[in-house]
């Protein structure tokens, strides 16, 4: 796996489609209970002219007595206003001050605003009247106030034309505006999304947690099945089925390894009664055959005992030195090395490299390399094993190296190449199973001057 983080595709990730689908929803509720109603406020675009024409008019008055009368004039939407009707008129009275756009403000004698017309709509905002007041083809709004002890009038009227902005997507509305009306249910909407994605988080939480605990099982544990205590509900389903195929396959495993062991033992006995009968018979070169046939078998019988006691041994914790280990090996496979007319080199510098594990063991994953590079050497050519300081051992031979596509798979009992070469292809397995025993691994790889490199790790 690589150490890079990378962002799955989003309809393979749960974290994705969670994430979308609760977006998708939180779109829809935006839209419905906050974008929809905010579009259909003031539909009237007349109505909404008004109120773009009454926004700098009250900013005045309400905002900032301050501002002059005389800016109201200069704003956009007012003269957007005024060009588009003729008989558009306002007028603006604020202590000594006014100002007037159109015609003659036609209600500012008025004592009594609600006997003006019948219909008059009259509401009280801010201690100020409010009136609308129905002119026929147009009608006109008027307000009253006192501010800072200064009475003032302000009276609008003659829009029957909407301005373009009064009809545009937003009709006018500031940010300010919508964000007024609609923050609490934004501010709850972001709240149920942010609940969302702690409910996501604390799923992915688990999920990682789950899968971080298989892949540190150790499958020479007594017991290496995934814990069921502390998952969510939900997931604890997917936990206990795999704890069942879990257990399945290591039933499946023990009586494959039982019938292994005890095929391999039986047949110990009736070799060795074979091995007797041929001693027995004349000399010549059937008898010699038979007997290399015998030891090949003997060979098969003691590897298959010798794989099935690596695969159920415990963790060895003893300490033991590679160098040792290395100087053994290559002793000892000198008369073989030197009656083929190979070569054989050990590299380490003589200071002792130290790992925790079963020396006997170690010996037999390094002969079981040396061995298959010996058998794959011609006369002249060379094999280097060599023990590094970061506890590696290698062993490199000068041989026709390894097929790319059998790379992964010459470790498998009973693999290999060529199909017909001698022996069982059972070396190279249990050298693996020595060093996941370890803890560590064995590595193989072509060199590119030619020839193969397995490396003992661990």
């Amino acid at each position: 796996m690589s150490g890079k983080w990378r962002i799955p595709p989003v309809h393979r990730s749960l974290v994705g489609q969670i994430t979308l689908l609760s977006s998708a929803l939180l779109l829809l509720a935006l839209a419905y209970f906050v974008f929809l109603p905010f579009m259909e406020m003031q539909r009237d675009p007349v109505e909404r002219t008004e109120a773009l024409v009454l926004r700098p008019v009250w900013d005045a008055l309400a905002s900032d007595p301050k501002i002059p009368l005389g800016t109201i004039a200069e704003s956009e939407d007012v003269q957007s206003a005024a060009a588009a009707n003729s008989s558009f008129r306002l007028y603006m009275r604020r202590g000594g001050e006014e100002i007037r756009i159109g015609e003659e403000p036609r209600w500012e004698g008025a004592s009594d605003f609600p006997q003006l017309a019948s219909g008059a709509n009259v509401e009280e905002q801010f201690g100020s009247s409010f009136v609308r007041i129905d002119e026929g083809a147009s009608r006109a709004l008027i307000r009253t106030g006192l501010r800072d002890g200064e009475a003032w009038y302000l009276e609008i009227g003659g829009i029957e034309t909407p301005i373009a902005k009064a009809t545009g997507l937003l009709r006018g509305a500031e940010p300010i505006v919508f964000w007024m009306g609609s923050q609490r249910l934004l501010a709850v909407g972001g709240a149920i999304f942010l609940g969302a994605l702690c409910l996501i988080l604390l799923l992915v939480r688990s999920l990682r947690r789950l899968a971080g605990i298989a892949h540190s099982l150790d499958p020479q544990a007594p017991s290496h099945v995934l814990p069921e205590t502390g998952m969510p509900t939900e997931i604890l389903p997917m936990v206990r089925a795999i704890n069942q195929m879990i257990r399945k396959i290591d039933k499946a495993n023990e009586e494959q390894a039982f019938f292994l062991a005890a095929a391999a033992h039986e047949l110990r006995t009736p070799l060795a009664i074979v091995r007797t009968r041929v001693e027995n018979l004349p000399e010549g070169e059937d008898k010699e055959e038979l007997k290399d046939d015998l030891r090949r078998m003997s060979r098969l019988v003691d590897q298959l005992l010798r794989l099935m006691s690596v695969r159920n041994q415990g963790t060895p914790s003893e300490a033991v030195d590679l160098v040792s280990i290395a100087k053994s090996v290559v002793t000892e496979r000198a008369p073989l090395v030197i009656g083929k007319g190979v070569e054989i080199d050990l590299d380490a510098d003589g200071q002792p490299v130290e790992v925790r594990g079963d020396e006997y063991l170690l010996q037999i994953a390094l002969a079981n390399l040396v061995d298959n590079a010996l058998s794959f050497s011609d006369t002249g050519q060379r094999l280097l094993v060599q023990v590094s300081r970061d506890r590696n051992i290698t062993v490199r031979d000068e041989g026709p190296g390894i097929p790319a596509q059998e790379l992964d798979s010459i470790f498998q009992p009973f693999a290999k190449n060529p199909p017909n070469r001698p022996g069982h292809g059972l070396g190279l397995a249990i050298t693996r199973s020595i060093m996941a025993l370890h803890g560590g691994s064995v590595k193989a790889a072509n060199q590119k001057g030619g020839g193969a490199t397995f490396a003992l790790q661990f």
